[in-house]
């Protein structure tokens, strides 16, 4: 019997390249995805970690758009994106609070950077600017981000009650199955970029703004 070969789904792991140097010996190296710690010095500050991982995630969008890569493949990378981002931003505010204690309150809640209006309150009992204050109309993006990573980690893609609830422009879309579209992606991931750079150095004392 004639076996016909198949086609193995991949993309050039280059494309996920990211290059990093640790704040702490000066060690350049390079990551293909999400990661925590220098290869030599075995630790890496939290905002450093966060917005290498977070230029992986916008490779992730840049691939889904790259037609060389097979078209099964690449409705998977968008997803991939949405989860990494928040994941990266939740360690990101894990790993802050333990360095900085006495910013936020000890028992609120432990996945407080995946909770936007759980964040936004805490920022305001602490006495710093909330998320309104931070990021202006910025903060819409975000809230699309996270709202889209809730629907394609648990509602397979479809736009919930409370998708609708936090976004109420997208109540015609309620049932429906919601694209990603990549510049929504991108800009999400630049707000979140944006709100860990101040969120940072509202915690450490540092002047706020964009680099």
């Amino acid at each position: 019997m004639r076996r016909h070969p198949f086609s193995l789904h991949r993309y050039a792991e280059r494309a996920l390249e990211t290059k990093v140097t640790c704040d702490n010996c000066g060690l350049e190296f390079v990551v293909y995805g999400v990661f925590a710690s220098c290869p030599d010095f075995l630790r890496l500050n939290a905002l450093t970690t966060c917005l290498a991982s977070l230029d992986v995630a916008r490779k992730l969008v840049r691939l889904s758009e790259d037609t060389d890569i097979d078209a099964d493949l690449r409705p998977q990378f968008p997803r991939d994106a949405l989860g990494e981002s928040v994941s990266v931003f939740d360690a990101f505010g894990r790993a802050l609070r333990l360095r900085q204690p006495g910013v936020i309150r000890a028992n609120a809640k432990l996945n407080l950077f995946q909770d936007l209006d759980a964040l936004d309150g805490e920022l305001r009992l602490a006495g710093l600017p909330d998320l309104p204050g931070i990021l202006g109309t910025d903060l819409d993006r975000l809230y699309c981000l996270f709202q889209a990573r809730h629907l394609y980690e648990h509602q397979a893609g479809v736009v919930d009650n409370r998708f609708v609830a936090k976004l109420p422009a997208y109540a015609h879309l309620r049932g429906q199955l919601r694209p990603i579209p990549a510049t929504n992606l991108t800009e999400g991931i630049d707000a979140l970029e944006r709100l860990a750079r101040d969120i940072d150095r509202l915690f450490t004392g540092g002047p706020r703004g964009s680099p």
